[in-house]
């Protein structure tokens, strides 16, 4: 299906050939993807199509065009929610960032384990004779 810029050294993928209907017509596809994959992306663009078919009459060229219009604003818009929630993510993981440090700022010092009890053992007990 998609075509991406492999690096010549390496071996190229197996690609897969599977067969799909979109509009009633039957297109054959080849690409790294899975064969239900590929189903599954002309399964939402036929449904795109006859969505519009259904409520509009224009020729089936102007459908195609309007369902890839529609398909297209679809994926922009969620890679801009995508965007947005990476950057509020990031926000929160700086902001857990600094309050971890603060709150390991703020602890107060503690002894190494054990130096209380030689230190309470070694000071002199009150109210007895000396």
């Amino acid at each position: 299906m998609a075509n991406s810029m492999a690096n010549p050294s390496e071996k190229p993928m197996e690609k897969i050939k599977t067969t799909v209907r979109v509009a009633g017509r039957e297109y054959t596809l080849s690409g790294p993807d899975s064969e239900e994959h590929m189903h599954r992306v002309a399964g939402y663009v036929d449904q795109k199509m006859e969505e519009l078919t259904l409520s509009t009459r224009m020729p089936s060229n102007m459908v195609a065009v309007l369902a890839a219009m529609s398909v297209a604003d679809e994926l922009l818009k969620s890679q801009d929610e995508n965007v947005h929630l990476r950057k509020e993510m990031m926000a929160q993981q700086q902001q857990m960032t600094k309050l971890r440090a603060q709150g390991a700022g703020a602890r107060p010092a503690s002894k190494p384990k054990g130096m209380e009890s030689k230190a309470a053992a070694r000071a002199p007990k009150s109210g007895g004779a000396h």
